[in-house]
């Protein structure tokens, strides 16, 4: 009887079924598992916070998650061994550090808006790449466009190499001007 299967289901399932010895320790272990579940459900809330704006909410939810799992894993006879309270103490502190620059970080990042378009180009400088009496091509951030001159130039005034202003955008042609000098405006005194 000892060895049916019953029985065998019984001692898995039950573990004062076998021996009252076990069951202490299984019992330990189940409290080890729940600590263990917590501190990787507090792990996973503190990557989700690095990925998503919660301003700090999943941060500090994990946070605590895994403070108490990791109180929960090691409190017995792991405590003896070396991890004591000051240490766990200690591990909780960084990790609120951390979570609490992870949440300046991410505020800042939310206020911070990223700018598109016209306001991205109107106003910001290119480089002339080829240019023909009125028309020719420049280089902004990294992109080629085809650009007009806004308002009269002099001949040869938009020479290749020459930085040049982004006034206006009409569809795929920009309205471009010749950028002010650095050196010729001079120094303040």
């Amino acid at each position: 009887m000892v060895l049916s299967a019953a029985f065998v289901g019984a001692a898995a399932a039950l573990p004062a079924v076998a021996g009252p010895g076990e069951s202490s320790a299984v019992a330990g272990v189940l409290g080890s598992w729940s600590g263990y579940g917590l501190a990787m459900l507090g792990g996973a809330l503190i990557a989700a916070e690095l990925v998503l704006p919660t301003l700090g909410v999943l941060g500090f939810g994990g946070f605590v998650l895994l403070a108490a799992g990791l109180l929960l894993v090691f409190d017995g006879p792991a405590v003896t061994a070396g991890l004591t309270g000051p240490v766990l103490a200690g591990l909780a502190a960084v990790l609120a550090v951390y979570a609490l620059l992870a949440a300046v970080v991410a505020r800042r990042a939310y206020r911070h808006r990223v700018v598109t378009g016209d306001r991205a180009l109107v106003g910001s400088e290119g480089t002339v790449i080829t240019w023909t009496d009125r028309a020719g091509e420049v280089r902004i951030h990294g992109e080629v466009w085809q650009a007009r001159a806004h308002g009269s130039l002099a001949p040869g005034s938009l020479a290749p190499g020459r930085t040049v202003r982004i006034v206006a955008r009409h569809g795929l042609t920009l309205r471009v001007a010749p950028a002010p000098d650095p050196l010729a405006q001079g120094d303040p005194p």
